[in-house]
């Protein structure tokens, strides 16, 4: 038994997390990592494209030959025989373009997201545990031998089309400097210029293949670019909306805390100028947006909730690390806010208290209605802060916690 556990921790020791993402894995039990994306897609298209090129630029050598010697003997047939060879390339390039294109388009719809927990991962919406990842072997060595790619790692797609480039140019180059090498030993002016002559027609056809493609592929990549953010949405919207709401929270509660700060310097400023209307009118402002925050913030704590319950992930949902990392990011603040009027409350109403005993001694008219005045603010402000407490604590009665 103790050899099985053993076996078990080794496999899962295997497998780590990069630090941010055990980070949050740890502090919200949830996690989704975006692997491909649809740019992935159009950069492997294009990448492919080169490859290509790089396979069939001495074809094209080949060809300039041909048409430059069809050129000297008939006109008509260099036509037919410059268009016919450009659709058949163009045929040849299509085909080896599209059957990868919807291939990782297909590959895209399924393994664009990596959901990750504290103890399970979910690739082609397959969910295992961390020791038994190597299931998962064949799924992410086809994501990674087609768009160039590992688990958590940058992607290599750019490297890859600069290297082709690279490649491309430097056979180009190498094929054009032997040659005129070596008709310049030879002193042959007249057969250098007719391999410059050549080597211009090379340079066009190449041009006109490469041009042509860019802007097929531009178009091309637009519309599947399209199509499959389309999809993506479609089959991925469950999962793209709980991480949203998991983003929304973490922006609740640092607005709750800003809020909370502004909160307590209002009311000291309140207190120290007795309560004056235009603090009164200033703080309400600010105990609008608290309170507007909370009930936003709790209904998305609540909804989260409910759609991870509801979810695929719901059997390995762990309340208790996303109990506490809601009691960190809502309740907490909540709880501050309110300990925070309570204390101020208390102040207020001993306030009051003295306010009316000095109303209950005092005979002069002008002072006592300066007192009731500031009677008056303070049972304003008293009633305000009731509601406002009584709002918090409904909140936090919604919260599982």
């Amino acid at each position: 038994m103790n050899i099985k556990i053993n076996e078990e921790q080794e496999k899962k020791e295997k497998f780590s997390l990069p630090s941010h993402i055990q980070n949050e894995v740890d502090e919200k039990w949830f996690y989704l990592y975006n692997w491909i994306s649809t740019n992935d897609v159009k950069a492997s298209i294009e990448r492919d494209f080169l490859s290509i090129i790089s396979k069939i630029w001495n074809i094209l050598a080949v060809f300039a030959v041909l048409i430059w010697l069809i050129f000297f003997s008939n006109l008509y047939l260099l036509f037919i025989v410059f268009f016919s060879f450009i659709w058949i390339i163009s045929i040849i390039i299509l085909f080896f373009l599209l059957i990868p294109s919807f291939k990782r388009s297909f590959l895209l719809s399924k393994n664009a997201f990596v959901v990750l927990t504290n103890s399970h991962i979910s690739i082609n919406w397959k969910i295992v545990k961390f020791s038994d990842i190597s299931s998962l072997a064949n799924d992410m060595n086809k994501i990674s031998n087609e768009f160039d790619e590992n688990l958590f790692e940058e992607s290599n797609l750019s490297k890859s089309k600069s290297n082709l480039i690279n490649g491309i140019n430097l056979k180009i180059s190498e094929w054009f400097e032997t040659i005129s090498r070596i008709l310049s030993d030879k002193n042959d002016p007249r057969a250098l210029f007719i391999w410059y002559l050549m080597y211009s027609l090379y340079a066009f056809i190449m041009f006109i293949i490469y041009v042509a493609w860019t802007v097929f592929l531009w178009i091309f990549t637009l519309v599947l670019n399209f199509i499959n953010k389309f999809v993506l949405k479609l089959k991925w919207h469950e999962v793209v909306n709980i991480n949203y709401l998991f983003d929304k929270i973490d922006s609740n509660s640092v607005n709750l805390n800003n809020e909370k700060n502004n909160l307590i310097k209002n009311l000291l400023k309140a207190k120290n100028n007795e309560w004056q209307d235009a603090l009164l009118l200033n703080i309400n402002s600010w105990i609008d947006k608290i309170t507007k925050e909370s009930e936003i913030a709790v209904n998305n704590s609540l909804s989260l909730g409910k759609k991870l319950q509801n979810s695929k992930y719901n059997d390995i949902f762990d309340f208790s690390i996303y109990n506490s990392w809601i009691k960190k990011q809502i309740y907490e603040p909540l709880n501050e806010i309110q300990s925070i009027l309570e204390k101020n409350l208390e102040v207020i109403v001993n306030t009051r208290k003295e306010i009316e005993n000095q109303i209950n001694i005092t005979e002069e008219k002008s002072l006592k209605n300066v007192l009731l005045m500031q009677e008056k603010r303070l049972e304003m402000r008293i009633k305000e802060i009731e509601k406002f407490i009584s709002l918090i604590r409904a909140y936090k009665e919604k919260l599982i916690i």
